[in-house]
């Protein structure tokens, strides 16, 4: 591949998606998407989120336990399994229980959903900056 082609590799990679209109370049804009994203059970989006080449952290008690470190790929296909079983009520982050420490931001939501009946959980999202943006490292149930 030529410097040309690594270059426009590079800079697709950090865009966000057509359409979106967002940069990543704050962590009120990636996580404004990963709202958006859960709450139209949209796993792609959120895979798209991960760092290019690397893993995000995946460790969900409900509503189907995953637990595992995925690709951007792998992290699409196990996040929409889990979205096809449930439909989300809401997705919140909450904007006090953030805590940004050196380059990872720290943020807590509340997941609602509803499949049998209605259940939530309340999930930790950690971001980290990976110039040029803000990408998502780990989606956890909080105890």
């Amino acid at each position: 591949m030529d410097l040309r082609a690594a270059a426009l590799v590079a800079v697709f990679a950090a865009a966000p998606p057509p359409g979106t209109g967002q940069p990543l370049s704050t962590p009120d804009a990636v996580l404004a998407r990963i709202e958006a994203a859960v709450r139209r059970g949209d796993g792609d989006t959120l895979a798209g989120l991960a760092p290019p080449g690397g893993r995000v952290l995946v460790d969900l008690a409900a509503p189907r336990p995953v637990r595992g470190s995925f690709a951007a790929g792998q992290l699409a296909v196990v996040l929409g399994r889990v979205f096809e079983q449930v439909s989300t009520s809401l997705f919140e982050f909450d904007p006090v229980a953030r805590h940004l420490e050196g380059a990872t931001l720290f943020a807590r939501a509340r997941w609602v959903w509803r499949d049998e009946r209605e259940s939530a959980v309340t999930l930790v999202v950690t971001l980290e900056w990976r110039s040029p943006a803000w990408r998502l490292v780990e989606l956890r149930s909080a105890p």
